[in-house]
């Protein structure tokens, strides 16, 4: 496979007022001059808010994660790890930029950039309650695809592995452009680490993840496939969960290896799309495509403009119609329920051990 051509991806500028609140890492005050709008989203640890920055006058999501409930699952370093990465790998135009962080005796904050296109999931949904069929069409997930290599390139580029690749961690401005969000699970592993602890979703996951072998940077190109896979087919390439409510590590990589060789492409594919998801989805990481170079020269995007696409100045698939810059519409598939179960406990008289400052945040 020939080489593509070099290209930089043009750095992605924040506001000099919150590049400067990054460098100054200013505690809770920050917290207090946000106005809260409306909950967007809910999950184990974290909730994120549409919050307006009185500060910028714009429109942010603050991710709130619970000192108490972190502690209690052993995640706190996920957090730390968030941050960390995060300022590592930003600016990048199709990131989702961090612009402060604080905290309060309950709480970690993040105010980060706004997605307010909703996920790429909630595309797949959409598209699946249309007319148009379920899947999407190819020049549609060449686009995301795309992106999504960039990204990866440039976490490769920090030697940083993501491990959790999936269309709800994908989100859209308001533009249509994807940003990778929630980077809890990514650690920067060098030009040839391993990173070892079991983490991410397993449907995703490659399969030296679930064998406890450790993921590595060709890890991140067999998540990138699945996406892939699911985003033109409408399904995943080693079906497990509608039988399975366990979906244990081992279960799935039963399934991988089980169907590794001999799962099919809708027929309907190009030969071109067929030969980029079947080149990301080989077991054997050896023969998996794993550099970026590799990987962009692929004749799935023969026609990509990767120059025009960096500097944001192609024409995504889908442009979310909004109503304003507080819309949240397109977040209308996320389940918001869960039970906020009491999670205070008391070391001995004084206060609960999550209250003092959490050191490296």
């Amino acid at each position: 496979m020939p080489e593509a051509p070099a290209f930089s991806t043009p750095a992605f500028e924040a506001p000099p007022s919150l590049s400067a609140a990054i460098q100054t890492d200013e505690v809770a005050e920050g917290v207090g001059d946000t106005s809260t709008v409306r909950t967007i989203n809910r999950g184990a640890f974290s909730t994120v808010t549409l919050v307006l920055d009185r500060l910028s006058g714009r429109y942010c999501a603050l991710k709130a994660s619970s000192k108490a409930r972190l502690l209690r699952a052993g995640c706190a370093e996920s957090i730390v790890r968030e941050k960390q990465a995060l300022l590592a790998l930003q600016p990048h135009p199709f990131i989702a930029q961090l612009f402060w962080s604080a905290q309060d005796d309950e709480c970690l904050y993040l105010l980060l950039q706004l997605g307010l296109g909703g996920d790429l999931r909630g595309v797949l949904l959409r598209r699946r309650q249309s007319s148009y069929g379920p899947a999407l069409a190819e020049g549609q997930v060449c686009f995301y695809a795309a992106v999504l290599v960039l990204v990866l390139e440039h976490l490769q580029g920090k030697g940083f592995v993501y491990r959790d690749l999936k269309p709800d961690n994908v989100l859209l401005d308001d533009r249509g452009y994807p940003l990778l969000c929630d980077f809890g699970t990514a650690v920067h592993i060098g030009s040839s680490g391993r990173a070892f602890t079991r983490t991410g979703t397993w449907e995703y996951a490659a399969p030296e993840q679930l064998e406890g072998r450790g993921a590595t940077m060709a890890s991140d190109w067999w998540s990138l496939g699945v996406v892939c896979f699911e985003c033109l087919a409408d399904g995943l390439p080693f079906p497990f969960a509608a039988n399975d409510t366990t979906q244990s590590p081992s279960h799935v990589l039963q399934c991988i290896s089980r169907r590794a060789h001999t799962y099919k492409m809708a027929e309907y594919l190009s030969p071109l799309a067929a030969e980029f998801v079947g080149g990301l989805l080989q077991p054997d990481e050896r023969r998996r495509w794993q550099a970026a170079s590799s990987v962009r020269s692929a004749g799935f995007f023969a026609e990509v403009a990767w120059e025009a696409l960096a500097a944001r100045q192609l024409q995504p698939p889908f442009v979310p119609s909004l109503r304003g810059p507080a819309d949240t519409c397109q977040f209308s598939h996320v389940d918001l329920r869960r039970e906020d179960d009491e999670m205070a406990e008391v070391d001995g008289d004084g206060a609960p051990p999550w209250h003092a400052s959490w050191e490296g945040f």
